[in-house]
């Protein structure tokens, strides 16, 4: 399979290790950082464009803020693409969200891609061996599903679809919930039940 990973940083790194035997293309936005990550995964560095130009499915692992700039420079390369968005569009330190759609949907709108949410909950040092873990995934594509699906997989997890791409607004508030939990010094799991 041909990824891109849009983005060099922690998620990039942790996601690029476990698809590191696929066709990886990184793009971000330092040339230096780019390059680094590349070298690290044995993969390609290249722009935007041109990553997700042959990627039969891109990451975008860039924080919230970056997004825009992201989608900009990939422009129409991404229209009918698989795109797995793991961003938490959530004001720091807090979980409140911050757009008034889900960031998902607005992705999806701005790139005319194929939008599965996924790799959100969880920080990304947990994909360096997430076994056990369950991955809730919303996307309106079958195709994007199942090769994200396949993903989640290779990461030793087990991808569970809650439904379309309009109930990613509700991932995106648990995701809210958790950090929030996580800056007032609760840890999230002794507030959600186990059964």
């Amino acid at each position: 399979m041909r990824i891109a990973i849009l983005g060099t940083g922690a998620v990039a790194a942790a996601l690029g290790a476990r698809w590191a035997h696929h066709d990886l293309t990184i793009a971000g936005r330092s040339p230096a950082n780019t390059r680094a990550l590349a070298d690290r995964l044995g993969a390609t560095a290249a722009t935007f464009r041109e990553a997700v130009t042959n990627a039969d499915v891109a990451l975008l692992a860039v924080r919230w803020e970056g997004v825009p700039d992201v989608l900009a420079a990939a422009g129409d390369a991404l229209r009918g693409k698989a795109l797995i968005d793991p961003t938490n569009a959530v004001e720091h330190g807090i979980g409140v969200l911050l757009p008034s759609t889900s960031a998902a949907e607005s992705v999806a709108e701005s790139s005319g891609a194929h939008v599965v949410k996924a790799f959100h909950l969880f920080p990304a040092a947990h994909w360096a061996d997430a076994t056990g873990t369950v991955v809730p995934l919303c996307g309106d594509d079958q195709a994007a599903l199942t090769a994200v699906a396949g993903l989640v997989r290779e990461t030793g997890a087990t991808p569970a679809v809650l439904g379309p791409l309009s109930r990613a607004r509700q991932l995106e508030e648990v995701a809210g919930f958790v950090i929030g939990l996580a800056f007032a010094g609760v840890n999230p799991n002794s507030a959600v039940p186990s059964t």
